[in-house]
């Protein structure tokens, strides 16, 4: 039985681009039947606009614009943004990846829509193996990790960054009466870590998000991969032409699953 590819087996993939000193992103899934295309384009996350991985989306996405089907839509990772007003440069800076095949979509009349399951949803099916604290550090890990591969030059202040990140995580009252503070985030990694928490420390705040080093990442990771398919099932299986724009992870993880929907047709 087909099934998706473990954090280990993606890990392993990872390693043997670096082993061969090759990179490992854009990492492309193509598929076609006699009606219809699938493309997965897995980035690598960026804000830079001069990032050589545009142009190969910009020209993947043509391709894909142009096939002879009138069904067409695009699945983008993020959630809650609006392009509505920006230009090209300025909807990838703001949104990576997600906000530029946006753009791109909008620019030739597709639709686009989230492939997330939604967060509540998320921490709910979390909480059924995990403890409150494990999910927030994990949440407050991979953000201020964010904070500091992307977003620090935007918003230089990780004190405020967290804090109105946290704001939010609290905000939407499915913690069982736990406060998701910066106080409490900051306890909670020293706990876990043995560390006082440094918003430099780019490897303490990778293994914490890594799912391939992480329980919690891991099974986030395969939840919003279990629904991601999903959604790229249902439209497939309805005679969509399907554009997916994720991270290279999920494209590695899902290559084994959309190879088989493909060919079954």
């Amino acid at each position: 039985m087909t099934r998706f590819r473990t954090h280990k087996e993606m890990e392993d993939i990872y390693q043997g681009f670096a082993e061969r000193g090759e990179r490992s992103w854009p990492y492309l899934l193509e598929y076609t039947n006699n009606r219809q295309i699938l493309k997965f384009f897995g980035s690598k996350h960026s804000t830079d606009i001069t990032d050589s991985q545009w142009s190969i989306l910009e020209a993947k996405w043509v391709d894909f614009a142009a096939h002879d089907n009138d069904k067409k839509i695009l699945v983008y990772e993020r959630q809650d943004f609006d392009i509505k007003d920006e230009t090209r440069d300025t909807a990838l800076a703001k949104y990576s990846e997600s906000g530029l095949a946006a753009w791109l979509a909008k620019q030739t009349g597709i639709p686009s829509t989230s492939g997330e399951p939604g967060i509540i949803s998320e921490i709910e099916h979390l909480k059924t193996r995990y403890n409150v604290e494990e999910i927030a550090l994990y949440y407050f890990a991979r953000q201020m990790l964010q904070w500091l591969m992307q977003d620090s030059e935007a918003h230089p202040d990780w004190v405020k960054y967290a804090t109105d990140t946290l704001e939010k995580y609290d905000s939407l009252g499915c913690w069982d009466s736990k406060k998701i503070t910066l106080e409490n985030a900051l306890a909670w990694f020293s706990t876990t870590t043995g560390e006082k928490f440094d918003s430099q420390d780019r490897q303490t705040l990778y293994s914490l998000s890594d799912p391939s080093q992480s329980e919690v990442s891991s099974a986030s990771g395969m939840f919003r991969d279990a629904y991601l398919f999903q959604q790229i099932q249902e439209k497939w299986q309805t005679g969509y032409d399907v554009f997916i724009i994720y991270g290279s992870g999920h494209a590695i993880v899902l290559e084994p699953v959309l190879k088989d929907l493909a060919e079954k047709g």
